[in-house]
């Protein structure tokens, strides 16, 4: 596995206005940086690569988007852009023609990503048309290795399609925690992946569409079948004609998350040709999380204070609302394209493509389900909260707390350890899985 490039141009202006002052590597590895440019001296002796990428938030819309860079004092559901005090890496899935996963040069897609692996089917010229623009900043993107999920190789290799049925494999789990978000969607009007305030304030159109598909799809029955499916394809229809109205982030999550739910819906429960439907809508589905990929608040590295690592307190409860809704949205609708792949056998290394890079979420059950500002702030202070890199659970399993698992958490643990390696942790914890 090659290393990726290392950075050969200087870092960017707006990296010295951050308050992180050292490269990832090094504050990831909490090693002295000497903050030399283009490359420190350390990442030059190890041969690595060498990353300063955290910018100011504003940046993030310098390419095709429009916003104002205003203050979010105002109503925070209509926003139009943060302001520049909030940093984003530009964390996008790569352009085809550089750094993908191939099934030809390695036995596990999830694992292996080879280098200069070009493609020529026309799947993968739609996604290089609406992805062109993408690639060059992918070039100060810090890539991961097959060692990053070595823990996912048993999904990836020993899979096989009556583990979906056995209610003791991890399949199982995932997929029936995936065919139930759109009746939990209807019975809670959230999702552990979609906060419940999330649209308090303001509900976009796709999202009230969505929800009405949702509560008839939960309550249908054989005699009203034809007639929920044909109010899904016509919601669906109206959600990709109206795809270039989506302006401001919220209605940007606000499509994905229903095309999402389309989706499960159409995989799980429908016949051959709304799952045909559904196989084509995929790679929409994936542009529209690469968008929301450009608006992404994800999560860079802490500052190390007495040995301990402090993340900067969120601007406003509601802001990290959005945020978190928007980190775990891409992640569980990525691994939602991953396995419809692997289920599918179709090895279209363009559906692994986006685990080149880091994806970043918040375990913290305290946090997601506070009720108020004052409670989430509480809680923020008081309470150890874990950020979560991709399926990434080390750390956390060996000092967190079951009381911070949450369903969205549950999930993904399970798909990294196993269902029943994940109960025997609960156990382990005084808890009930």
């Amino acid at each position: 596995m090659a290393l990726s490039p290392m950075a050969e141009e200087p870092a960017p202006e707006s990296a010295s206005a951050s308050r992180q002052k050292s490269c990832n590597a090094c504050v990831k590895a909490k090693r002295g940086c000497d903050k030399r440019h283009p490359v420190c001296s350390r990442c030059e002796g190890k041969k690595i690569s060498c990353i300063y990428a955290k910018r100011p938030y504003a940046e993030a819309f310098q390419s095709g988007f429009d916003f104002d860079p205003v203050e979010l004092d105002m109503p925070w559901a209509g926003l139009t852009a943060p302001s520049s005090s909030i940093n984003l890496v530009d964390d996008i899935p790569a352009s085809p023609a550089t750094c993908l996963p191939t099934l030809d040069a390695f036995i596990d897609p999830f694992l292996t990503f080879a280098d200069n692996q070009a493609t020529s089917s026309s799947g993968m010229q739609l996604v290089n048309s609406a992805r062109g623009q993408l690639g060059q900043q992918q070039e100060n993107q810090q890539g991961l290795s097959k060692f990053d999920y070595a823990q996912m190789a048993d999904i990836c290799i020993q899979y096989e399609p009556w583990q979906v049925y056995d209610p003791n494999t991890k399949m199982h789990f995932i997929a029936q925690s995936l065919k139930s978000y759109p009746s939990t969607f209807v019975k809670d009007s959230h999702t552990p992946w979609m906060h419940r305030y999330l649209y308090k304030d303001q509900m976009p159109s796709s999202i009230q569409s969505c929800l009405t598909v949702c509560a008839l799809y939960s309550s249908m029955t054989s005699s009203n079948k034809a007639s929920v499916f044909r109010v899904l394809c016509q919601s669906l229809s109206e959600l990709k004609q109206q795809q270039q109205l989506a302006n401001t982030p919220l209605e940007k999550l606000a499509r994905a998350q229903a095309l999402f739910l389309y989706q499960i819906i159409c995989l799980f429960d429908g016949d051959l040709t709304l799952r045909s439907n559904a196989d084509r809508d995929m790679l929409l589905l994936q542009d529209w999380l690469d968008d929301l990929c450009k608006i992404r608040e994800n999560l860079g590295m802490p500052e190390c204070v007495n040995g301990l690592d402090i993340w900067e307190t969120p601007r406003s409860w509601e802001w990290w609302i959005f945020s978190e809704s928007v980190r775990r949205t891409i992640v569980i609708a990525y691994a939602f394209l991953g396995l419809w792949n692997l289920m599918c056998k179709n090895n279209d290394h363009v559906f692994f493509s986006a685990w080149k890079y880091l994806h970043c979420w918040t375990m913290s059950r305290p946090l997601w389900e506070a009720p108020s500002s004052f409670d989430f702030f509480l809680s923020w202070r008081n309470k150890p909260h874990h950020i979560i890199e991709n399926f990434e659970f080390e750390s956390f399993l060996e000092c967190g707390s079951a009381d911070d698992v949450d369903d969205f958490a549950k999930v993904l643990m399970v798909a990294y350890m196993g269902l029943d390696e994940t109960k025997q942790w609960f156990m382990d914890k005084g808890s009930v899985f």
